[in-house]
Parts: C-alpha cells; structure tokens; sequence
C-alpha cells in the first residue's frame, strides 16, 4: 500500500540583472526646523517666578528664592536668566563651585558677548569664594575678551 507522491513542480530561478547604481548618490535635503529655545520668554508664569525670585534674593531670603528659581527652571529649562539667579543665589550663600557650576550652565545657554560677560564675572566671583587663581584668571581674561565685543 503505497502512498502516491505528487511531483513537485520546478521553480525557475528568477534571472538575476544588475542595474548600474549612479555614481554619485546626493541625499536628499534635511530641512532643519528653527530651534526655539524652552528659555521661557513666552511664558507669563515664568516671568512671575522670575520677579518673585528677585524679591526673595533682595530681602535675602535666599533659601525660598532657590526654590522658587527651581520652579521657574522646569518650566524654562533653557533660560540663562534662571541660571545667572541660581548661581547669584549661591555666591550669597558663599558656595563656590554650586555658583561657578550654575554660571558655567548658563554661559551655555547665553546668547550674547553682553550675557557671556556677565556669567564670567559670576565664574570670577565663584572663583575668588574657592580660592582659585587660576579660574580667576581666566575670568578676568574671558570677560576682557567679550568686553571689546559690545
């Protein structure tokens, strides 16, 4: 009792054609979209936290300016505005590296010779707190640079 077997059926391989790739292959354009800064200079909110914060600092209440400027920061992670009052804030509570750090993030995100300026001369006053000459130096020297510039 066999079993009838059903012949397969034969597949033709398919001819195989190479095709000439050109000899030049020019990707096509990227359109960058314009990068807006999360800087916070369209939100209301923002400015409001930022004023209260100057208030704080003023009647040196130093720790609720902190916390309020860390507010004003999630909202506006990019603003050097923030940064320059974080680290005014820690120069007033007479810690050096917390400042040089705060200014040295902002001077990221700085946009202006007038703005970098003012982030050297909070780096110089960080390094004066650390007692570190050769920081202070090169303050001095980065804000000579950017003076010249405005």
């Amino acid at each position: 009792n066999k079993a009838k077997r059903t012949a397969l059926p034969e597949y033709a391989e398919p001819s195989i054609t190479s095709k000439k790739l050109p000899s030049k292959i020019t990707p096509p354009r990227v359109v960058q979209p314009k990068v807006t800064l999360r800087d916070g200079t369209n939100i209301p909110a923002f400015g409001m936290l930022i004023d209260k914060a100057q208030q704080q600092i003023q009647a040196n209440q130093l720790d609720a300016a902190e916390q309020t400027l860390i507010q004003a920061q999630r909202m506006a992670p990019q603003s050097a505005t923030v940064y320059a009052y974080l680290s005014e804030v820690a120069i007033k509570k007479r810690q050096g590296s917390n400042a040089e750090a705060m200014a040295r993030k902002g001077l990221m995100l700085s946009n202006s010779p007038k703005q970098q300026h003012a982030f050297w001369q909070l780096i110089a006053l960080s390094a004066e707190l650390q007692n570190n000459a050769a920081l202070s130096g090169q303050a001095k020297t980065q804000m000579q640079r950017l003076a010249s510039q405005f």
